[in-house]
């Protein structure tokens, strides 16, 4: 078991803290759009007295204690005792980098590989992630062993993807509200979606109703419980539900290759694709934490 504000819960093997705690009945936060993939900051939660963690980056392990800081406002940031052990920095030495492990990044590692260079493969997932590109050129990653500086000889490689856009309407605040990878993820592991509906992009291998058109708003209390979308005729319907999925697109993750541009970085797959610029809403609160609304903007 690991303890949540408190609470034995169970988990199951190769799961992430995110499932876990759904899995129990448990949001990590009190928002959404989820996207399980550690773009959003909606699972966020204290971890054996880390603020700040990703749960859907972590792997579930015996005896972590977690605390749901992120509902009642900033988590604590703790001070170490004056006799904390310094983080150790490990240098590597390499002919290429690849970052990130994905389709693109394992095809990028096995093309170098074949090239007769030696390669180091960097990906959040298995505890190493990359942080920042330096003149060098040097790679700098976290790692659960401490930090890795990765000088490098030939190339760096940018696997990293990109990221699902999330909605911004009102109510898209509400649990219960996903991105369509979000919503894939979670179903593979095991978590229940009940009737869900989906917006845009729909998602792949879940048993969901496609409704098409623009999203206007959300509705529900803490939870969602319905979505309501302008069609192209300009028909307003109101969809009931349990939970919805929304794909608006991608913004590609190449914030690594744009702090190296000027170095030996390449970059491939999603990382390298263009930006999908959602239109702009024309009404209704577009930041709920802030409750900030169209007219204020006007």
């Amino acid at each position: 078991t690991i303890h949540v504000d408190g609470n034995p819960i169970p988990f199951e093997a190769d799961e992430t803290l995110l499932v876990t705690m759904l899995r129990a009945g448990i949001a990590p936060t009190d928002r959404g759009p989820l996207c399980c993939g550690g773009d959003c900051a909606h699972c966020l939660a204290s971890v054996d007295g880390i603020s700040y963690v990703r749960t859907c980056q972590v792997k579930t392990k015996k005896g972590h204690v977690v605390q749901r800081d992120h509902l009642s406002g900033y988590p604590p940031i703790t001070t170490p005792p004056d006799d904390t052990q310094s983080v150790s920095a490990l240098n590597k030495h390499t002919d290429v980098v690849v970052i990130g492990q994905g389709q693109s990044g394992r095809a990028a590692a096995q093309e170098v590989e074949q090239a007769g260079k030696s390669v180091i493969t960097l990906d959040v997932e298995d505890g190493q992630e990359a942080v920042g590109i330096y003149a060098g050129p040097l790679v700098v990653a976290r790692t659960d062993n401490g930090m890795w500086h990765i000088h490098v000889r030939d190339e760096i490689i940018v696997a990293t993807g990109a990221s699902e856009i999330a909605p911004v309407v009102p109510g898209s605040h509400l649990l219960g509200v996903y991105t369509a990878r979000g919503a894939e993820r979670l179903s593979e592991s095991g978590i229940s979606l009940g009737n869900l509906i989906a917006v845009g992009a729909p998602p792949q291998g879940i048993a969901h109703t496609h409704v098409s058109g623009a999203l206007v708003r959300f509705e529900g209390d803490e939870r969602v419980s319905a979505v309501v979308v302008r069609g192209a005729d300009g028909t307003v319907t109101t969809h009931m539900c349990d939970s919805v999925c929304v794909g608006l697109g991608l913004q590609p993750r190449d914030a690594l290759y744009r702090m190296g541009k000027d170095l030996p970085v390449r970059i491939v797959g999603d990382a390298a694709t263009d930006a999908t610029v959602p239109v702009c809403p024309t009404e209704g609160t577009v930041c709920p934490c802030a409750n900030v609304s169209v007219a204020d903007l006007d």
